[in-house]
């Protein structure tokens, strides 16, 4: 019997065979936190805050292509990559598959910010000046033309 089957609450008389001896397990092992132990998941990660969704095709989908990444770059070895592909085919919710994302390489979750272009230039190197954009030159001559206006009517009220 393992420590997974005693903290499930499994009978210890049933966990071998009839004659007393131990079977090796059918499901894939994968390496468990246990509990108070740390994590490299934040707790608004979908596998920590909603561990009872099940998974669809989509995430199962993604979680192959990661498993194989790790693999193909060397970050997991042999018998890690059967045993966590073993665990994304056959897990049913998201907490199951939360061992398997968490001994895999982080993925970056975010994109460049619009704001901040690439650039050709070497570091130090400043770029030519841009045109003013059509936006801008019509809000300075609409602005141009509304102070105009007013003069006129100031001086009009004025004589």
């Amino acid at each position: 019997m393992t420590v997974e089957d005693a903290s499930r609450g499994a009978d210890p008389a049933r966990s071998g065979t009839r004659d007393g001896r131990t079977t090796q397990r059918r499901t894939p092992t994968v390496r468990r936190s246990y509990a108070g132990a740390m994590t490299n998941l934040p707790i608004s990660s979908k596998y920590v805050s909603t561990p009872e969704r099940p998974v669809d095709a989509a995430e199962r989908e993604t979680l192959v292509d990661r498993v194989n990444t790790a693999f193909e770059s060397g970050a997991i070895d042999d018998l890690d990559y059967r045993r966590y592909l073993d665990a994304v085919f056959a897990a049913t919710t998201l907490g199951e598959l939360r061992p398997v994302v968490e001994n895999l390489p982080a993925v970056a979750t975010y994109a460049t910010p619009g704001n901040i272009e690439s650039s050709t230039l070497r570091p130090g190197e400043v770029s030519t000046a841009r045109t003013p954009s059509g936006r801008l030159i019509l809000i300075a001559l609409s602005t141009i033309s509304v102070a105009a206006i007013v003069l006129v009517i100031l001086v009009s009220l004025l004589r």
